[in-house]
């Protein structure tokens, strides 16, 4: 399992509620660092670093529909 330094697991939805929070924290964090990003993103050449794997999971954001 994955855990933070002060998440310990249990099994009860508060708990689960509460790792989410910590994840999605992670998440945010690991996002928000331009020096992993594995790609750059040109909008109204404006240049940010991205990750791709975000860029696919919001595919339907970037298609131009």
């Amino acid at each position: 399992w994955y855990t933070t330094a002060d998440y310990k697991q249990t099994n009860d939805a508060s708990s689960d509620l509460e790792l989410l929070k910590h994840l999605s924290k992670d998440f945010a964090d690991l996002l928000n660092r331009t020096d992993i990003s594995d790609c750059w993103l040109n909008v109204n050449d404006t240049y940010m670093a991205v990750h791709r794997c975000v860029l696919a999971a919001r595919s339907n954001t970037f298609s131009g529909k």
